[in-house]
């Protein structure tokens, strides 16, 4: 969008009424261009996506910021945010970003994370091809072990933390739950690197 009144940091919104399941945010880019956008989850909602995102700008407390705003583009798409999978590799076989749900189950963020995998993947299995080893699923396995310790557990905690924020039924602690585990997801001082 272009039009809209931005700070110069990223700017989370969290809260069931808004998007169900996730957040919505504003990204600023040059000027007053901004990336406004949110993710929900399908199964918080009976409406999609884009339904919320018309009702954020159009209803959200900040609804004054998009007054004069003009959309430029739309995307959209979907991202998986289960655990990611217990056995990523196979004969001849190693997966990566969205193909293992290398992505972060809170923030849904995948880019990264499918780049730090792809460098781990690639280092494995240069070294084990100079060593002369075959890619069978026993020799790849060293990939998921050094994946699970860069990256892995972090993954995993933040998997746990969704699941206890999302069997809470009651809407206002979910809000609250949620909006915690970004705030300190989005911290300088995480405790999560960057996942």
């Amino acid at each position: 969008m272009d039009g809209v009144a931005t700070e110069p940091l990223l700017e989370i919104v969290t809260g069931h009424q808004w998007a169900p399941g996730g957040y919505a945010w504003i990204f600023p880019k040059d000027g007053d261009y901004a990336e406004v956008g949110l993710g929900v989850i399908r199964t918080q909602t009976d409406r999609d996506a884009r339904w919320h995102l018309n009702h954020f700008i159009e209803n959200a407390f900040l609804k004054d910021r998009f007054a004069d705003m003009r959309i430029l583009e739309i995307q959209g798409g979907g991202v998986p945010l289960a655990s990611p999978l217990k056995k990523q590799v196979a004969d001849n076989l190693i997966l990566v970003g969205d193909a293992a749900r290398h992505v972060n189950p809170v923030t849904g963020g995948g880019i990264h994370t499918a780049l730090r995998s792809g460098v781990i993947a690639g280092h494995f299995l240069g070294d084990l091809l100079k060593a002369g080893r075959t890619p069978t699923a026993a020799n790849l396995g060293g990939y998921q072990e050094i994946w699970e310790a860069e990256m892995g557990k972090s993954m995993w905690q933040l998997y746990r933390h969704k699941r206890e924020i999302f069997r809470n039924r009651d809407l206002d602690v979910r809000n609250k739950l949620l909006y915690g585990i970004l705030s300190r997801y989005f911290s300088p001082e995480s405790e999560y690197r960057k996942v």
